[in-house]
């Protein structure tokens, strides 16, 4: 009786513990099976996201070489415009120093015109003197030779002396007076030569500095956009 009642209570372990190796069976059965190679597991999703990442390393790659064309393009040109740069600086003081040297020049007429003012003044003085000296000689000719005793013929021979004195005089003032002509002339048109020639420096001169400073606004602009890029 009491063997009876046993096997009673131990049935249900029994199966209980049946189902639960079965389940465990089940498990393992499965397991087995996902580690198996002819097992097919669903990739569609591992496909998709590889397929998104290559796409976008595809793109970054795209972007990166746009990038590097860019940042070469600005360093060519911000070489580019430092050889422009340094080419109008150095056409610009070539230019100023053309200035400088006409301006020298313009002062080295200047002093001489006043040299020739003054040559023209002692040249004038000289005819003054001259004259005044001509003058006296003619005077004093004229009363040795009136006060002698053929008066008629001494006061025509001293006529004569007068007229050829005065033509003298007149000769001597004619040459002044052209001497000053032709160097009054001389130096306006030296004078007005150089001027025009520094006005024209002057003006290329302001527009070459004027060129350099948009050089130079030019390649900084470069050069931060540059510096953004890199």
């Amino acid at each position: 009786m009491i063997g009876y009642e046993n096997q009673l209570t131990f049935t249900p372990e029994v199966r209980s513990l049946e189902a639960a190796n079965s389940k465990l069976e089940l498990q393992i059965k499965e397991f087995y099976e996902m580690r198996s190679p002819t097992h097919k597991k669903d990739l569609s999703g591992f496909y998709a996201t590889i397929t998104d990442i290559r796409n976008k390393i595809h793109a970054r790659s795209v972007e990166n070489a746009q990038m590097i064309l860019r940042v070469d393009n600005a360093r060519v040109a911000a070489d580019d415009f430092k050889m422009k740069l340094a080419t109008e600086a150095n056409m610009s003081m070539k230019m100023e120093g053309d200035v400088a040297r006409l301006r020298g020049d313009l002062d080295s007429f200047t002093l001489t015109r006043s040299d020739l003012e003054m040559q023209i003044e002692g040249l004038k003085e000289e005819l003054v003197y001259l004259r005044r000296n001509h003058e006296e000689e003619m005077q004093l000719m004229r009363t040795q030779q009136c006060g002698a005793v053929n008066v008629d013929m001494d006061c025509a021979s001293s006529v004569d002396m007068s007229k050829v004195l005065e033509e003298m005089r007149t000769q001597s003032e004619g040459m002044v007076t052209k001497n000053q002509r032709d160097a009054a002339k001389w130096f306006k048109s030296k004078v007005e030569v150089l001027q025009s020639q520094i006005t024209t420096s002057t003006t290329e001169v302001k527009t070459s500095q004027s060129q350099v400073t948009d050089l130079k606004r030019t390649f900084q602009s470069l050069e931060i956009e540059l510096h953004g890029l890199l």
